[in-house]
């Protein structure tokens, strides 16, 4: 007997190149699962499907789209025990690079026919779940200039492209920093920005919190300080191989919690989606998502 298997398709991940890899996934798949397909068509719509996939208690949930659609999915699953597949098929995919699921139809199918799951952390705050990074101040701004181009998900490229952008006019703004459980006063005074990680990459392979891990039950926090428009761009390259937490100005750290504090009209984001504002308080759920990972 065939296992069943539901299929979140975001048409519109990667330009269309995620419909184009299901395809060429799917046969690899036909003999093991019976597959039902079904289509996101406006922003949350994954969301929506996964909840609806949830209640029917499939063998597992594809999600076939980039990190945009892995996060609405993983806000429809997470608690549960139905296990995800990532088909990692759009512009940015920086889930499955933290959990070495390659962007190739091939081993996709793979992994899930290999059938190894593990139970990972997830990040919440203002109510949404996450898997990557949250956080606030200026990558917040450059996520809602993001959304608001229509280019959500794209990839360093185009993340890029709107950070040089915000960073012509963006002012670094006062706010607190306190980890669950210290006693130390909180680190305050003013940020270019404060990233709290599950895994280590974001915003198309930009590696914030090198150290994150989605199995140790924590959250990683990256606290950039009053950087100058000079320091930034000279920080910027770091981002990419994590060398940026060495400089001046940036202080690290892991907590099962942190809380922030500051300028109420400052953006807080989860996994590049704008989810409300400061103050908020970030906060691990461990072993929140079933997900099936490469054997090995």
């Amino acid at each position: 007997m065939r296992r069943r298997a539901l299929v979140l398709v975001n048409p519109k991940a990667g330009a269309g190149r995620a419909v184009k890899a299901w395809k060429a996934a799917r046969p690899l798949l036909a003999e093991a699962f019976a597959l039902e397909e079904w289509s996101s068509e406006r922003p949350g719509h994954a969301t929506e499907l996964a909840e609806r996939a949830r209640k029917l208690a499939p063998d597992a949930v594809l999600a076939v789209g980039g990190d945009g659609t892995v996060h609405e999915v993983v806000n429809g699953l997470a608690g549960s025990d139905v296990p995800l597949a990532i088909f990692p098929f759009g512009t940015g995919n920086d889930f499955a690079r933290a959990l070495g699921v390659r962007p190739d139809p091939r081993q996709a199918a793979a992994v899930l026919l290999g059938g190894r799951t593990r139970r990972v952390d997830l990040g919440r705050v203002h109510g949404h779940y996450y898997v990557q990074v949250a956080g606030t101040g200026f990558d917040a701004v450059v996520a809602a200039r993001v959304n608001a181009s229509g280019r959500a998900g794209t990839g360093a490229v185009t993340y890029v492209r709107h950070l040089l952008a915000t960073l012509l006019a963006y002012r670094n703004r006062p706010a607190a920093l306190r980890p669950a459980g210290s006693a130390a006063p909180p680190a305050a005074g003013p940020i270019l920005l404060i990233a709290v990680a599950n895994t280590p990459y974001y915003a198309g392979g930009m590696k914030i919190c090198p150290e994150a891990s989605p199995e140790d039950g924590l959250l990683d926090w990256c606290r950039i300080g009053d950087l100058t428009r000079i320091e930034v761009l000279r920080a910027l390259p770091l981002v990419f191989s994590g060398r940026h937490v060495r400089l001046p100005k940036i202080d690290t750290g892991r907590a099962p919690a942190v809380e922030v504090d500051g300028p109420p009209d400052l953006p807080v984001h989860a996994d590049g989606e704008v989810v409300g504002h400061l103050p908020a308080r970030f906060e691990c759920a461990p072993k929140a998502l079933t997900v099936f990972v490469p054997g090995g």
